[in-house]
């Protein structure tokens, strides 16, 4: 079973093969991760959103959780064996990369950015994860022109409003400049 484990999870390139095995053995069941890269979690400081906290390091992982249906941004804490952060993709999530090495993206009360150890593998969980997005936004469209040839689709739940874009800031001693634009609606 763990050989077939192996050839369906993506290894993180700065884990040993030994190391890479444990990640895979936190995941759960029936479980896949698609990318895996060492990276720095940073998180937007409530009420305002206006400054970035590191809020931990581990091995961040794009899941396919086949029990729940859906796809994972999850960090792994190697020292407590288990996951000490996630966020499930939503229906309109941007992943918007600002270097070759940093990424952000809105969570449902503030932005979190991955700041990568490796360059390569930045660049791997992003198409992996834009990858997902692109095909979530194929499947939409032919819902959509399927719904205009008189075929019955379901109806698509409301989208919570926003949270507001943070003011730019600096990131590792450099102005954030890519700040995506964010409408908030009338409350």
């Amino acid at each position: 079973m763990a050989k077939q484990a192996k050839d369906i999870n993506a290894s993180c390139s700065l884990l040993s093969p030994e190391e890479n095995e444990e990640l895979w053995s936190m995941l759960g069941p029936r479980c896949q991760t698609e990318a895996s890269a060492i990276v720095q979690l940073y998180l937007t400081e409530l009420p305002d959103n206006k400054k970035w906290s590191m809020a931990g390091t581990g091995v961040a992982c794009f899941i396919k959780d086949n029990p729940l249906r859906s796809y994972f941004i999850r960090i792994y804490d190697f020292q407590a064996k288990s996951v000490f952060w996630e966020l499930e993709l939503y229906k309109t999530f941007v992943y918007h990369r600002f270097e070759d090495f940093f990424a952000y993206f809105e969570t449902e009360d503030c932005w979190a950015a991955l700041n990568f150890a490796n360059e390569e593998e930045a660049k791997q969980f992003g198409e992996v994860v834009q990858h997902r997005i692109d095909i979530r936004m194929r499947k939409k469209e032919k819902r959509k022109s399927n719904a205009g040839q008189g075929k019955l689709t379901p109806a698509s739940p409301q989208t919570p409003a926003p949270a507001l874009a943070p003011s730019p800031v600096t990131v590792l001693g450099t102005p954030v400049t890519k700040t995506p634009k964010i409408d908030e609606k009338a409350k």
